[in-house]
């Protein structure tokens, strides 16, 4: 089937707001494991008008990435891979970062755009999405470029594929990992 970009991205046309075709089968697979199917759909309005309550902004493609993937605990498929050791599961629930709403709008602020939370992953660093499709992670005044797109992130975070950037530093800080010469 084909899938539209995150901007023109539509519930009414399209089951899945993901790109499947951009999934590597590794990535495919601890998802269905999880017990992701694409046309999965959970009611998430309450649990995100709470969000919403608290400050948080929901783009339509977030709000469905979340309808599609919300409860799932998706374990990696490597857990050695890039620069990091990736021995922990992506967990879908947006309420887990409620208390951060800070956090998103210093996210918003430094690299540009409306991010919502999604969920947990690495060393419980928060992760975060655009409605562009961007995804990031935040730690303790890291953030780190988890993919231009989520499918990119979701190879990212299932298969270690590629070493973690980090685009933002807080001052007296340093980056981890560290930036390659």
């Amino acid at each position: 089937m084909p899938q539209a970009s995150a901007e023109s991205w539509n519930w009414v046309s399209h089951l899945s707001p993901l790109d499947e075709s951009k999934l590597h089968p590794e990535t495919m697979q601890a998802m269905s494991e999880s017990g992701w199917t694409p046309d999965r759909c959970i009611a998430v309005d309450a649990p995100l008008g709470e969000l919403e309550q608290m400050g948080f902004t929901f783009a339509p493609y977030v709000r469905a990435v979340i309808a599609n993937m919300y409860g799932l605990k998706i374990e990696p498929a490597s857990e050695e891979g890039g620069e990091f050791g990736n021995y922990e599961p992506l967990i879908i629930r947006p309420e887990i970062i409620r208390r951060h709403r800070s956090v998103a709008e210093f996210i918003d602020a430094e690299l540009g755009g409306t991010f919502a939370p999604i969920g947990l992953w690495l060393s419980s660093s928060y992760v975060f999405l655009e409605s562009g499709g961007r995804a990031v992670g935040y730690l303790d005044g890291l953030i780190w470029q988890l993919g231009e797109s989520f499918e990119a992130a979701l190879n990212l975070m299932v298969r270690a594929d590629k070493p973690l950037e980090c685009v933002y530093v807080r001052p007296g800080r340093r980056p981890w990992p560290p930036p390659r010469p």
